[in-house]
């Protein structure tokens, strides 16, 4: 039986506000290319494999400022040429310095609350599992949920990030439930999903845009699904 479920953050409980792929097209824009954000959308996963595939190395928040600087110079150059558009590393440079300089927020993705909410009311303890370097205590409370969250491990606190196993070890460990009792769901299949799988977790991959296709049927649309699947697949205490 599943007795704690794990949430990925940015992409999953929480987006930016300008949306990222806004701010992509604003930025574009000053540059010479004109991109539909919906393109942009569209070609972020190629460009997040790229990053889970270099988190797998070592995490890119926690490399030298000069190495993470290279890193999202081709992380941009990728998400581009995914989009349509074949520009120099110098010019991906230059634009992704623009978009990590643009102002945003936080927000919660509409299903996120009503999930959260649907997990306490199940009986299941609720944590969050996230690649960012820093504590998120703060952006939990101004979000209006660190009340509703039970735990929460960063790949900074822990020194390892998805798809490594010390920080899904971490979040057991906080939880207090074996890796056969907890679930994890994130829209990262290498880190979240294959991640989680790696160490024993049950995983769910979270595709809002269902870009991405798997053929075992663990592939959700939207938060709310977390808990149908769970009672679908008897792992629910009651069901």
């Amino acid at each position: 039986m599943i007795k704690a479920v794990f949430l990925d953050f940015y992409g999953t409980l929480v987006r930016f506000d300008p949306p990222a792929e806004c701010i992509q097209a604003s930025a574009c824009a000053d540059h010479g290319l004109q991109l539909d954000p919906q393109v942009i959308l569209s070609a972020y996963p190629v460009a997040d494999e790229f990053m889970a595939q270099e988190n797998a190395s070592s995490v890119v928040w926690q490399r030298p400022e000069a190495d993470r600087d290279a890193f999202f110079a081709e992380y941009e150059r990728r998400l581009l040429a995914a989009a349509g558009h074949k520009v120099t590393l110098a010019t991906a440079a230059r634009i992704w310095k623009q978009v990590n300089e643009t102002p945003k927020g936080l927000w919660l993705y509409e299903d996120a609350l009503p999930a959260i909410h649907a997990l306490r009311g199940a009986g299941l303890t609720t944590g969050i599992i996230t690649n960012m370097d820093k504590d998120i205590g703060g952006a939990l409370h101004n979000l209006g949920i660190r009340g509703l969250i039970d735990l929460w491990v960063t790949s900074g606190e822990v020194g390892s990030g998805k798809p490594h196993r010390p920080i899904f070890d971490a979040a057991l460990s906080k939880a207090k439930v074996p890796a056969t009792e907890a679930m994890h769901v994130g829209d990262h299949y290498e880190g979240d999903v294959l991640g989680a799988r790696a160490a024993g977790l049950l995983a769910l991959y979270l595709s809002r845009n269902a870009v991405k296709i798997t053929n075992d049927g663990t592939i959700i649309p939207t938060l709310l699904e977390i808990i149908p699947y769970i009672q679908r697949n008897g792992l629910l205490s009651g069901y």
